[in-house]
Formats: C-alpha cells, sequence, structure tokens
C-alpha cells in the first residue's frame, strides 16, 4: 500500500483526521507501525512541527474528491471556511470558483 493510499483510507474511514492534520499524521504513523508507545506520547506528539507531504497528499486527495463530487473525505463545514478564510488572508488564492453549500462543491 502507497503513502497516499494509506492517507485516503484513514481519511475515509476516520472523520476526524479530515479536520486534523497532526491527527491524520499521527494515524499515517500508527499505521506504518512506526509509533513505539514507550517513548513518543500523543500529547507530546501533537506539539511537533507538521509533515508537509502528509498535508500536501490529504490537500490533493480532498480537492480531488471535492471536483469529483464524490465528497467522500471532506473536513466539516467549519474547518473549510477556517481553511478557505486562512487562504486568503495569507494571499493565496487556492479555491476555484464558487463554493456552492447545497451541493458541497465548487462550480466554476
Amino acid at each position: 500500500m502507497t503513502l497516499k493510499d494509506t492517507i485516503y483510507s484513514l481519511l475515509l474511514n476516520n472523520p476526524e483526521t479530515r479536520d486534523s492534520d497532526k491527527k491524520l499524521q499521527w494515524e499515517v504513523l500508527d499505521s506504518l507501525g512506526l509509533i513505539d508507545f514507550d517513548h513518543l506520547f500523543y500529547d507530546d506528539f501533537m506539539k511537533a512541527p507538521e509533515f508537509e507531504s502528509v498535508r500536501r497528499c490529504r490537500q490533493a486527495l480532498q480537492r480531488t474528491d471535492l471536483l469529483t463530487g464524490e465528497c467522500l473525505i471532506q473536513p466539516t463545514k467549519l474547518i473549510k471556511e477556517k481553511r478557505v478564510k486562512l487562504s486568503k488572508e495569507k494571499g493565496f488564492d487556492y479555491q476555484q470558483g464558487n463554493f456552492n453549500p447545497d451541493t458541497m462543491t465548487y462550480e466554476i
């Protein structure tokens, strides 16, 4: 199973990972058997810096999921609004088209 497959499976089966890259990273490490519970604790891990490749893969998978209309691995509405607001504050325009809250998709 590739990292992309692992991340997709976690996003699909663990809804809380859709809203938190840190939780997703923890689950990725756990599913790969890389967590040694004698030395790494969840609270300490949550304070560590993020893994950029996991975030980018999650972002790409959620974007594809949204554009295809499947909407199986989308974040909650609150998190989505926060991400859009943050991207606009940072001066980036990641969103294409207009978001339709009825269909939960972007329409171009």
